[in-house]
């Protein structure tokens, strides 16, 4: 089945940008349509030979893996591959015989984008070579490839800012519909998966203990009704001429990512997440969202926050930075 995902996800990536070109190209055809479905199933083979090659790490180099966690890595693998701009290096030496001088910019973004692979394939998962199965994160390479996509368009509309082509109202309301069709998006996906992004209320112990954003603990104490965390400090911490001191609280057990203050635990992790977000969807539902849910719907916002942000800094007319920008 494996070998099977190695093949197909490069043809369904193959048809989707075939699909893109022609409809990019179709007030002006730069090649027939049979050409160009041809070039992009050569892309979608050439893929697939390297997804071969590429499944030969995790099977045999690390310890143990999951299918369908490597499907998601060569889906990743793919995505990765088509950010290298085969289609240009193939018509590039197919015309001119010689390799397309790609800019600064599309360079640095694909030197990042490895980066990022490399990290998750080696330094996220050193111990697997030897000692545990490999485990890929779609959300965190996802994510870390999403931030070095954005940061890099975001610098480079402070730097070199050009006016858009089209009218000045419509790119709001392409970004209020793709705003509109993620968040539906992400109520599909927490309805079908509502184990991973809910849980109950009253929390079990295993939750709050291990629970590394603490909201669920903020959360039980804003419920019921004060700041201070409900978790009970050990009675010897009080003893302490310095609490705060590690060599000093050396074997007595302490809540990590909390501040120790006149015998209570306080947060001190930002409330508006608990406030703005946990608490309203634990109204609406009567169930509290999970550490996942948090993160997934803060990289949502993130994400049409920053496109909002670069319309902005993009308006023609306007300079938002006149020093920086007329610096470059």
């Amino acid at each position: 089945m494996l070998w099977l995902w190695a093949f197909a996800i490069p043809g369904i990536l193959g048809v989707l940008g075939y699909d893109y070109q022609k409809f990019q190209c179709r007030h002006h055809q730069e090649m027939p349509y049979r050409q160009e479905f041809l070039l992009a199933m050569l892309i979608a083979l050439m893929e697939a030979s390297l997804n071969c090659l590429f499944l030969l790490l995790p099977l045999f180099a690390y310890q143990g893996y999951d299918e369908t966690n490597l499907a998601e890595l060569l889906l990743g693998f793919d995505l990765f591959l088509q950010a290298l701009s085969p289609r240009e290096i193939i018509l590039s030496i197919h015309e001119k015989h010689r390799f397309p001088k790609f800019d600064l910019w599309k360079i640095l973004q694909n030197s990042l984008f490895a980066l990022v692979l490399l990290v998750e394939l080696f330094l996220f998962n050193f111990k697997s070579f030897s000692e545990k199965a490999f485990l890929f994160s779609p959300l965190r390479f996802y994510g870390l490839g999403a931030l070095v996509y954005l940061g890099l368009a975001l610098l480079r509309l402070v730097l070199k800012p050009a006016a858009p082509s089209f009218t000045s109202r419509k790119p709001y309301f392409v970004l209020l519909g793709a705003a509109i069709v993620a968040t539906l998006g992400f109520v599909l996906l927490v309805s079908l998966n509502a184990s991973r992004y809910f849980t109950t209320y009253h929390f079990q112990q295993s939750d709050t203990n291990s629970n590394p954003f603490l909201y669920y603990n903020l959360f039980q104490a804003f419920k019921n009704g004060h700041v201070y965390l409900d978790d009970i400090p050990d009675s010897r911490l009080a003893s302490l001429t310095n609490p705060y001191d590690p060599y000093a609280r050396r074997g007595i057990p302490y809540l990590w990512d909390t501040a120790y203050y006149q015998g209570k635990y306080y947060c001190y992790y930002g409330p508006a997440p608990v406030i703005l977000v946990m608490f309203p969807v634990y109204w609406l539902t009567g169930h509290v969202p999970t550490g996942l849910f948090l993160e997934v719907f803060a990289f949502i916002l993130y994400a049409f926050g920053f496109a909002y942000t670069s319309l902005r800094l993009n308006k023609p007319g306007k300079k938002r930075c006149p020093g920086l920008c007329e610096a470059y």
